[in-house]
Order: structure tokens, then C-alpha cells, then sequence
């Protein structure tokens, strides 16, 4: 990814309307990737005319080049699903001119999409396969960064020690080379673990080095992440007076960056700073701008939160004109009562669509395949009692009772008589059946779940020790709630008939999941399970 400097703008422009062929091709690549000096938008249009004249010119690597800075655009923008595609295009032909530099950044690209898509198991497998490249390639600054990228992603999924190991490891790098720009940055990244696990002086000591460095290079972009960052820690510690000048410093840097994102953000800090003063009025327009830029209006909390800003705001309105307001707020309090009622009766009546379509979405597949009628049913009730058993989160029960009761929606696409074949199947026929998993993910991505359900229906066949599908995910790469139903599925299916052979039992199952635990089967799953049969679970009546 090329970087030009704020100075060389003007001059790449001015190169620009005289080049022609090649060099006009390499203007418009190096325009397209000036991440932080152009909006998204323009950067779009350069892109755009790097790919339609690498198409003419018949230069793969360019090509290649064009749809990652269009990809980055597009990421920028928000739009990560359609950044996937365009990153995923400059992978295969990297790949097929065997640019070991393109095929790493195309992974790294990849590996953001999928982390700001909060697919955080896929954007670690990603990045851990471009820390490979280029540490064969010996870049010491292309390591640091996978280094960071890998760091960033395990302070994701609060695996904070690891998060701290990558990101020392980056900083020794940067520091060796002097990339002052990336130092920063790690502090940054370092502040935040810090803020996560309670040290709050390192939090502080970090984020102010790194705004030292940003305000000596100048660059507005890492300016504005800061300054944004320390305004969070001072809100979080109660200070609010420290927080407002840097709250208003990165939202003028944001907005001239026209980075939604983090305008956005801002916003939520302006709210709370309002807040704190009792500028109930100010906090509440804060926050409808915030949720209006997110399009989350009527999530739980954001409505909570708004409805509370908005009591107080009237609470303050009233202190001025009480003998004039009463009856006025007698009817606000009525009003939120009902609209409070009709959101209950809303909010139960989608529950119930939601879970017909779940149940039609069960009841598909097993019309299809007579032999394994009631399987999703009976392992969904399994993976419920294992969840249940390992005390994990209500919210996260019914995440995974959801994914479990349409685990094999994918079998859709399998033939009928593969399904129901009385004999062992061949390799082909096998393959066909393993697809499934990606099938039902590529069915239910699109749904508005509560949860994760279709990245727990992809991975529902992936075993701990890395000998599942479909992508090979190890440990703690496959989500829990998937890890859980693994099980699950695996006792269900060994205690059940078959067509191609008769029911292997409940004890044989327990044998196989206690035999394998902690190779393929999660260990604590594998516990759980145990425990609930040594304890009278049986599956239900088929």
C-alpha cells in the first residue's frame, strides 16, 4: 500500500493530466492508495480508472494493486462485504504471478475486512497466513505490522497477554528501524489493552507518547485517533473538563478526513461530556447523531439511553415552567408508556416470526433427509444443556440453541438419494456432504440474527486439533458456541440410526468424545456432556 505525503499530492495530480500508458497507471495506483490524504470517495475514482486501464494495458500486477485500494475505499466507507470480494480478486491473481509482496497485502486486506465485519477467527487466520510471507520475505517493517494486525486481533478476543506478546514484538521492530509512525501507533494499541485489564497510569503514559510522536510528524490522521482516545480515557477516569478539548480536536481532524467512523465516535464522547455538565439537551441531539450515523435508532440500548437523556432533558424544562408543564408531562409520561407497551408487543411478535422461520428452516431439511428427522432438533436440546451446564450467558444459550436447531440447513443443496444412500459413501459423495456447512453459512449470512448463528453454522464441523471443515480452524480460532455443538452433533449422530449402518449407541458416543478430548472435542464441552448423561440426560423420543 503506497502512502504519498500530503506535498506530493499536487504533483501527482500535475504528472497526471500529461502521463499516458504505464506511468499513468502507476499515478492513479499511488492516488488510489493515498489512505491519509484523500477521502475514500476520490480514492474510489482513481481506483476505478487503475483497473479499466490495467485491463487495457494488460497488467495483472496493477490490476491487482487497484482492487486492494479500491477494496481499502470501500472498507473505509463501511462497506466490508463488498471490500471482501474486491480483496479475494487481487489475492487469486497475486497468487497466479506468484508476487509473494501482493499475496501477503492482499491478506492483510482480507484480514481487515473480516475484523471490522467482527469475524475475528477468520481475520486471525488471515493475518497469521501473511505473518508467514513476510517473514520468509525478511521485511522487518511488513513483520511488525503482522506482528500489530495479529496483536490487534487477539485484544479483539480479549486474549489480552497474547495481544501485549505481539504488539512488544512490533515495537522492538519499529524502534530498531525508527518508524515513528508506527510507534505511535503501538502505543495506541498498547494504551488500549492497558485500559482493558485496569492499569490506567500505562494507559495514559502511552497514549500521551504517541500523541507526542503524531503532533512531531504531523499526521492528521493518528492526531485525531489519539487525541480521540485520550478523551476516552479522561471520560473513563471522570474527568470530563480534561476530555473536552481533545473530544473536539479529533472531531475537527474527523470531519475534515470525512472518516465516518470515527466522527461517529466523537459524537458518543460529546454526548457523554454534555451529560456529565447536566446538558441534557445538548447530550440528547449529541446522540441522535450518533445513532443516526450508526442506523442502530431503535436498538435496546440506544433507546434506552435516548429515552433517558430525554426524561432529563424535560426533567430540566420542568424546574423552569412546573405550574405550565404538568399536564404537558402527564401526557409525555402516558405517551412513553404506550409507545414503551407497543415496543413489547412489537418486540414479542418478531420474536415469534423468528421463531417460526427457524423451526421452517429445520423442518426443510429433514423433509429431505427422512433418516436424520429430529436430528437438529435433539442436538440443539443437547448443545442448550451443555451451555447451560457450563454456565455461560442466557443470550449465549440461545445463540447456541438457534445455530444447533438449524445446524444442517446446508444439506439443502446435497442431493436426496446422497442423503439417504444405504452405504457407506465414496470420497465424491463425501465432498458434496462436507460442503454443507459453507452452504448454510452462505443461506443464513444475510439474516438479522440475534448473534453469530451463521459463523457457528459454518464452523459446526471443525475440530480443535485443526482436522475439520471447512477451513482447517484450530482451538480457540473456532468459536465456542460452534465447539459446543461439535459435540453435541457428534453423540447425537453416533447414538442414532443411520442408513448405512445401524445405531452405534450412547455409550460408544461418550467413548468417542471422552477418548478425543481436547484433541478434536472441546474439553470443557466434552465435561459438560458428560456430566449432564452421568446425571440422567436422554434425548428425547425421535
Amino acid at each position: 500500500m503506497t502512502q504519498e505525503p500530503s506535498s506530493n499530492l499536487e504533483s501527482l495530480r500535475n504528472r497526471l493530466e500529461s502521463a499516458s500508458g504505464h506511468e499513468e497507471l502507476g499515478i492513479l495506483n499511488d492516488l488510489a492508495g493515498s489512505y491519509r490524504d484523500l477521502p475514500p470517495k476520490d480514492r474510489i475514482a482513481f481506483a476505478e480508472r487503475a483497473l479499466a486501464l490495467s485491463e487495457e494495458l494488460h497488467d495483472p500486477r496493477s490490476k491487482a494493486e487497484a482492487y486492494n485500494h479500491l477494496g481499502v475505499a470501500y472498507n473505509n466507507l463501511g462497506n466490508s462485504q463488498q471490500s471482501l470480494d474486491l480483496f479475494f480478486k487481487a489475492l487469486q491473481i497475486m497468487e497466479k504471478i506468484d508476487d509473494k509482496n501482493g499475496i501477503a497485502q492482499s491478506l492483510v486486506n482480507i484480514g481487515q475486512a473480516n475484523f471490522y465485519l467482527d469475524s475475528f477467527g477468520e481475520a486471525l487466520k488471515y493475518f497469521r497466513r501473511a505473518l508467514l510471507v513476510r517473514e520468509e520475505l525478511d521485511d522487518k517493517s511488513d513483520v511488525a505490522q503482522s506482528l500489530l494486525l495479529v496483536g490487534n486481533t487477539m485484544a479483539k478476543m480479549t486474549r489480552y497477554d497474547e495481544a501485549l506478546d505481539y504488539y512488544y514484538k512490533a515495537l522492538a521492530i519499529k524502534e530498531e528501524i525508527n518508524d515513528r509512525v508506527a510507534i505511535s501507533q503501538i502505543y495506541n494499541n498498547l494504551g488500549n489493552v492497558y485500559l482493558e485489564i485496569g492499569e490506567m497510569e500505562k494507559v495514559l503514559e502511552y497514549r500521551l507518547q504517541a500523541l507526542h510522536i503524531d503532533r512531531e510528524l504531523g499526521n492528521k490522521w493518528e492526531i485525531a485517533l489519539t487525541t480521540y482516545n485520550i478523551a476516552e480515557y479522561y471520560l473513563q477516569t471522570k474527568q470530563p473538563e480534561a476530555a473536552y478539548p481533545y473530544i473536539l480536536e479529533s472531531q475537527e481532524l474527523a470531519t475534515d478526513l470525512d472518516n465516518k467512523g470515527l466522527i461517529r465516535d466523537n459524537l458518543h464522547n460529546l454526548s457523554l461530556y454534555h451529560e456529565s455538565r447536566g446538558e441534557y439537551q445538548k447530550a440528547l441531539q449529541c446522540q441522535r447523531q450518533y445513532s443516526e450515523l450508526t442506523k442502530t435508532l431503535f436498538s435496546d440500548e440506544l433507546t434506552e439511553r435516548i429515552a433517558e437523556m430525554q426524561t432529563k432533558y424535560e426533567t430540566e424544562r420542568l424546574e423552569k415552567l412546573v405550574a405550565e408543564r404538568t399536564r404537558e408531562l402527564e401526557q409525555r409520561v402516558n405517551d412513553l408508556a404506550q409507545t414503551k407497551s407497543d415496543l413489547q408487543f412489537s418486540k414479542s411478535r418478531l420474536q415469534a416470526a423468528l421463531d417460526g422461520t427457524i423451526r421452517a428452516l429445520a423442518t426443510t431439511i429433514e423433509a429431505r433427509d427422512p433418516y436424520t428427522a429430529g436430528h437438529q432438533r435433539r442436538v440443539a436440546s443437547l448443545s442448550r444443556a451443555i451451555a447451560e451446564t457450563m454456565c455461560l450467558p442466557e443470550k449465549q444459550v440461545e445463540e447456541i440453541h438457534i445455530a444447533a436447531t438449524i445446524h444442517d440447513i446446508g444439506k439443502i443443496d446435497v442431493p436426496a438419494e446422497i442423503l439417504s444412500c444405504p452405504r457407506q459413501l465414496t470420497e465424491v459423495e463425501f465432498s458434496l456432504i462436507k460442503n454443507h456447512a459453507r452452504t448454510g453459512y452462505e443461506i443464513l449470512r444475510d439474516i438479522d440474527f440475534p448473534g453469530p448463528i451463521a459463523e457457528i453454522v459454518l464452523q459446526h464441523h471443525e475440530r480443535m486439533d485443526g482436522s475439520g471443515y471447512p477451513s482447517g480452524l484450530k482451538g480457540e480460532e473456532i468459536l465456542l458456541e460452534a465447539r459446543i455443538i461439535a459435540v453435541a452433533d457428534v453423540v447425537e449422530a453416533m447414538a442414532s440410526h443411520r442408513p448405512y449402518r445401524a445405531a452405534l449407541g450412547i455409550d460408544a458416543a461418550l467413548e468417542e468424545i471422552s477418548k478425543n478430548k481436547g484433541v478434536k472435542y472441546d474439553p470443557e464441552a466434552v465435561d459438560a456432556c458428560m456430566k449432564l448423561f452421568r446425571e440422567g440426560f436422554r434425548f428425547e423420543e425421535k
